[in-house]
């Protein structure tokens, strides 16, 4: 069995309300293209969240094959209100767990790699907080 370990910091200070997990190191790519990928230095990990997201600007940097799969969709944000999103088919890798790359919608949305359940529900993920671990398996 394949596993992915992880250390994160926890923080009793707000914001944010949480430890943050993240997974170093993923990488992303366009569908099909083999050479044309990415190494994101940190994911992190949002169990709240149904789709993972890819910031617009990171996008930019793959985007130079105008044909990646594109589309609209509209999601309710966390605060409730419903907003046109765009969504790109990406495959991605997680280093130590997985052997051949997933396929995804991600969308182009907010600042920062966030990887949601779309992705998580493939995995068994542990907290471990007397650890400050997150363990990921297959």
């Amino acid at each position: 069995m394949s596993v992915y370990i992880e250390k994160f910091e926890s923080k009793i200070c707000f914001p944010p309300v949480a430890p943050i997990a993240v997974i170093r190191h993923m990488r992303i790519r366009p569908v099909g293209k083999q050479f044309a990928e990415e190494n994101i230095s940190s994911a992190i990990l949002d169990t709240g969240a149904d789709f993972s997201t890819l910031p617009e600007v990171q996008y930019k940097h793959l985007a130079s094959d105008p044909l990646i799969p594109k589309s609209q969709c509209e999601i309710r944000t966390a605060q409730g209100t419903l907003v046109s999103a765009t969504r790109v088919k990406l495959q991605y890798l997680i280093p130590n767990v997985m052997r051949t790359w997933g396929v995804v919608y991600f969308l182009l949305w907010g600042e920062e790699v966030l990887v949601g359940r779309d992705i998580l529900s493939k995995f068994v993920v542990q907290f471990d907080g007397p650890k400050s671990e997150l363990r990921l398996s297959k």
